[in-house]
């Protein structure tokens, strides 16, 4: 199946000295011949290590601090010029929940892997058409689902209730990673259980929660599992502030 394409029409031309600075920094990172006010980081193909990057290079060149989750947040040129300037609503992306695309029509849920983050799906934007909503569903610090629960059947339960108010009934579509396929396949049996309409149920690099009790005598190895990846996405995070590693990180 091919690749969405790009629409042919032309957007506004970016227009402020924030907007013209951004628009080059999106054409050298994702390799655009021509980026509009309105396009999109993750749509044109960024992913959260791109997204590392361009906050990387937005720092030296404007000194502001400027993290990956508003990047993700706010995620095109005219946005984050706003941002910059103080013209926006200064969105973390670190919330319960993190906006990926708005639209019209059942959303496709996206649950974090053990980091607690749903910045990985920013990628989906690029592969996924249409104009459905795509929102990632998050574990923020210190009072997150995966430090509040003391089960994973709770971390169901939790996240169950704040999909329903984002939707209160199906059909439903739900993505995981991780983790996160855990928690998805748990709520979908919730939902089916209400006699509510799953229509899709995606599992990325997960494997069955036999044996995987949340506070069990394997609650230890559970906990450092956690703590790991936490770490790592972390780690990388903090690692990408300096311009000189981030250019090792191409790839995902």
């Amino acid at each position: 199946m091919p690749l969405p394409q790009r629409s042919t029409q032309a957007g506004r031309l970016p227009e402020t000295p924030h907007e013209q600075m951004l628009a080059e920094l999106f054409q050298q990172l994702l390799g655009c011949e021509q980026v509009y006010a309105d396009d999109d980081f993750f749509a044109l193909g960024g992913h959260s290590l791109l997204a590392m990057r361009l906050a990387a290079e937005m720092r030296r060149r404007v000194a502001q601090p400027v993290s990956v989750g508003q990047i993700i947040a706010a995620r095109s040129v005219e946005k984050l010029a706003a941002l910059l300037s103080g013209d926006a609503s200064d969105s973390s992306g670190n919330g319960e929940l993190l906006p990926l695309r708005a639209g019209q029509g059942p959303t496709l849920f996206c649950i974090h892997p053990a980091s607690g983050f749903a910045w990985q799906y920013s990628a989906l934007l690029h592969y996924l058409d249409g104009d459905f909503p795509i929102v990632g569903l998050q574990s923020p610090r210190p009072a997150g689902v995966i430090a509040a629960c003391t089960s994973l059947e709770a971390m169901c339960d939790r996240h169950l209730a704040v999909i329903r108010e984002q939707q209160p009934h199906g059909p439903y579509f739900l993505l995981g990673y991780s983790l996160g396929g855990t928690l998805a396949q748990g709520i979908a049996a919730r939902l089916q259980a209400n006699g509510e309409s799953v229509a899709f149920l995606g599992l990325l690099d997960t494997y069955p929660a036999e044996g995987q009790d949340w506070r069990t005598p394997d609650a230890e190895e559970a906990e450092q599992e956690v703590a790991r990846e936490q770490a790592e996405f972390i780690a990388a995070t903090e690692e990408c502030g300096r311009p000189v590693t981030c250019r090792e990180s191409r790839d995902v």
